[in-house]
């Protein structure tokens, strides 16, 4: 084996390694995974493009129909379960999910959020949770969007000492005496060029 079918080789073997992320599933869909998984699927040979998606979310994801607590219906119901143990929401329930544990834990960032929902929820996106915090009235309350800010521009200069940018320091909290002179105040100049 040469160096580039080696390093083919590593790529494919990390790419299969990684950890595949569940895919959200609609609630029609979701109703026949669950239909298909406790009757069980038909034969192959009459199977639809329908029946070869449904089962490769189920395989490719190792879900299983299990009774579990679900926090979201606060009891314990028949949910489609990840090989982790996680449960995989409808993607008409994941703003509901979302509410309730930004709910639960007031101020936290979509972070920290994200990771207290996957451990309960598989497929809950990062991106998904920061959607729903951005919309919520409590975010927008804690954090509010500035409209009326100046656009930032960058400052360039062309050569050195060509421009300066000078700034008063107020001291006067640390006044110091030097040969009879008092000093309140310091001047800052910072040449723009070699910044």
């Amino acid at each position: 084996m040469n160096i580039v079918e080696g390093i083919i080789f590593l790529f494919f073997l990390q790419h299969s390694l990684r950890k595949r992320e569940v895919v959200l599933i609609d609630s029609q869909e979701y109703d026949n995974i669950v239909c298909a998984i406790r009757e069980g699927f038909p034969p192959r040979k009459s199977w639809s493009k329908h029946h070869h998606r449904m089962h490769k979310k189920v395989t490719r994801n190792g879900l299983e129909l299990r009774r579990v607590f679900d926090p979201l219906m606060q009891e314990e119901v028949q949910r489609l379960v990840t090989k982790e143990g996680k449960i995989v929401p409808k993607k008409c329930e994941v703003e509901a999910i979302i509410k309730m544990f930004q709910k639960d834990t007031i101020g936290e960032g979509a972070r920290k959020l994200y990771h207290r929902i996957s451990a309960v929820y598989a497929g809950i996106g990062r991106t998904a949770v920061q959607g729903v915090i951005n919309q919520s009235e409590q975010h927008t309350k804690q954090k509010p969007l500035f409209s009326n800010k100046a656009p930032m521009r960058p400052i360039k200069s062309s050569a050195p000492m060509n421009l300066v940018e000078a700034d008063l320091v107020d001291m006067r909290a640390y006044k110091i005496e030097c040969e009879g002179s008092t000093y309140r105040y310091v001047l800052s100049v910072l040449d723009v060029f070699s910044r």
